[in-house]
């Protein structure tokens, strides 16, 4: 197995900061324009009323990321978002279109394995929650 280095702590805060950046701005359209969140949700089988909600967990996951604070539990609730949006959208829209691996679904997979990276190695530098990598 190969050594850490500086670089690797580096870009684990690099891969915590992006994810975070991605679930703030999608949170943050779900929060300011709940009319259209509601319709998506119930477009696909959720209750119209989780679309607002899911907006605010997404941005404190978010945040959480950012700061690095509770890094597992922020992952794994990133990756758990990942995992059903990957399950009841991007897959199926996936199936349905004349190419398997949409830009959607590519998406939301490096999502899911990045969180699930940082589950395993940590937060990286300027973090809140410092793991020795």
């Amino acid at each position: 197995m190969r050594k850490s280095s500086k670089y690797n702590v580096m870009i684990l805060m690099g891969l915590r900061l992006l994810i975070s950046i991605i679930f703030i701005y999608h949170g943050w359209q779900k929060i300011i324009e709940p009319e259209s969140a509601r319709a998506f949700f119930g477009s696909v089988g959720f209750p119209e009323v989780i679309g607002p909600i899911m907006g605010w967990v997404e941005v404190g996951v978010g945040a959480f990321l950012f700061v690095g604070f509770w890094n597992s539990w922020a992952n794994i609730l990133a990756a758990a978002i990942m995992l059903v949006a990957i399950a009841t959208v991007q897959a199926p829209a996936a199936y349905h279109s004349s190419v398997f691996l949409t830009a959607p679904l590519e998406r939301d997979l490096l999502i899911l394995l990045g969180a699930l990276v940082l589950i395993c190695q940590g937060p990286g530098i300027l973090a809140w929650e410092q793991r020795e990598v």
